[in-house]
């Protein structure tokens, strides 16, 4: 997420994130949460965190609506030839949307 003093802005979207979605995007790349919600706030042009928290995987499918927009980040731990992993490769960027758009 690109900063300046003037606005806080995701690269090639035209909109301002909120200064709380800044500090979970922060906790979520520093490994302190695994999941991270974001929606978009019509009236005020901004992008908001929703919800953020450590989910398992089989937690995932319900903290993703169905009747609501949203973008999700969840970070995918996992055991892979004995060794347990955690990296970068293994985040996950999914969406929702209203049905009936």
């Amino acid at each position: 997420v690109a900063r300046n003093r003037q606005m806080k802005k995701i690269p090639d979207i035209d909109m301002q994130v909120d200064d709380d979605a800044i500090k979970e995007i922060t906790k979520f790349v520093k490994g302190f949460i695994n999941f991270v919600q974001f929606g978009i706030d019509n009236k005020k042009e901004i992008i908001r965190c929703t919800d953020s928290r450590n989910v398992n995987v089989k937690e995932l499918p319900d903290k993703v609506p169905e009747s609501i927009p949203r973008f999700n980040l969840f970070r995918y731990s996992h055991v892979k030839d004995g060794k347990y992993t955690e990296f970068c490769a293994s985040v996950l960027f999914t969406t929702s949307r209203r049905r009936n758009c």
